[in-house]
């Protein structure tokens, strides 16, 4: 990760968070980015219905989090928002619709989804986010195995209004 001018050394990862940023990215990691590529890969329902509970619990779980918080850690922007944040920018246009994961949106998580937006609004990830090129996840490179059986939910790539108001300057 690259800084964005302007922003101080270690502002991101900041010493005496480093051990919940690290916990955080975890559970990014295991719960949501791993859990595509199984629902992607599973080759019985319950393999895929197992990884999409978890992706969309983890899912509920962080909504829950940002309730009260800006950010995942408060009142700070930590990597472990960013690593969140390509996660959930790509979730309607790429990864759900290419996964087949949930019939519920990035809109269905009304934390989320404010605070992805609020996220989106600031220059450094706006400059960086390509809607085209993220809509282009949503067709699988080649065949994959039980990719079309009948037990895979069927979910329309979704692009909401990521200029619309917020609401988080409060928090």
């Amino acid at each position: 990760l690259t800084r964005h001018p302007g922003t101080p050394p270690g502002e991101l990862y900041p010493e005496r968070l480093r051990r919940e940023i690290d916990e955080l990215i975890s559970v990014i990691d295991e719960n949501l980015a791993l859990a595509v590529h199984q629902v992607v890969t599973a080759t019985t329902s319950e393999a895929y219905t197992a990884a999409r509970r978890r992706f969309t619990a983890t899912l509920h779980e962080l909504d829950g989090r940002l309730v009260h918080r800006r950010f995942l850690l408060g009142a700070r922007l930590t990597l472990a928002d960013i690593r969140l944040w390509t996660l959930l920018v790509r979730y309607d246009l790429g990864y759900n619709p290419f996964a087949k994961i949930s019939k519920l949106r990035l809109v269905d998580f009304p934390q989320l989804w404010a605070y992805a937006r609020d996220l989106y609004q600031r220059p450094p990830f706006r400059d960086t986010t390509d809607f085209q090129a993220i809509s282009r996840l949503a067709a699988p490179p080649a065949p994959v195995p039980c990719y079309d059986a009948p037990w895979r939910v069927l979910v329309e790539p979704h692009l909401a209004d990521w200029e619309s108001s917020h609401g988080r300057e409060r928090l």
